[in-house]
Formats: C-alpha cells, structure tokens, sequence
C-alpha cells in the first residue's frame, strides 16, 4: 500500500475534526428543521427530560468552559472524536471476521 492511500483516510479524518473543532462554533442558533415544524405543529417543548441518561456535553457545550464558542469547539472535537473511535472499532472487527 503505498503512503498516498495511507494519508488520504487521516487527511479526511483531520479535516473532519477541523470541521468539528474550528466551523461548528460558527453555526446558526436559529431553530433547525426539526423543532421549527414541532412547534408549528404544536408539540414543541412536550418533550420530556429522562433522567437517566448522563450527557457528557449537554446542548452542544462542554462543561466547565465559560466561553460558549471555545464550549461548542470543545463539544465537537469530543464528538468527532468519539465518532471516529467508533468507526475504527467497528472496522476493526469487521477486518477480524473478514479474515475468520
């Protein structure tokens, strides 16, 4: 395998917590699709808490950072890398049964 086909897979990785990390603190605080038509629809705020579940950046902010922007930041480095550890993991095992 020669080292262009190993850089592009962590290239699109850096680029994607690059986006996550530095783009999201810049997006809108406007209401998404989602929740514009529950409250048009009248069953927007009904929802209910379960107080179970532990978020670990709840609202898209990290805790403890007072500045919202470096939060958010904060927020999204932790998700994309969360969901990279989950990629690989779940491509690790897939290689595993591929080679059984």
């Amino acid at each position: 395998m020669t080292w262009r086909k190993r850089a592009f897979p962590l290239l699109v990785l850096a680029f994607c917590f690059f986006l996550a990390a530095f783009v999201s603190p810049c997006a809108s605080s406007l209401p998404d699709g989602l929740q514009t038509v529950a409250s048009d629809l009248g069953f927007g705020g009904k929802e209910t808490a379960n107080t179970n579940v532990v978020a670990i950046a709840p609202d898209y902010l990290f805790p403890g950072v007072s500045n919202s922007k470096a939060a958010k930041s904060f927020a999204g480095a932790l998700g994309a890398l969360a969901v990279m550890a989950v990629g690989a993991g779940v491509g690790y095992l897939m290689v595993l049964r591929a080679r059984k």
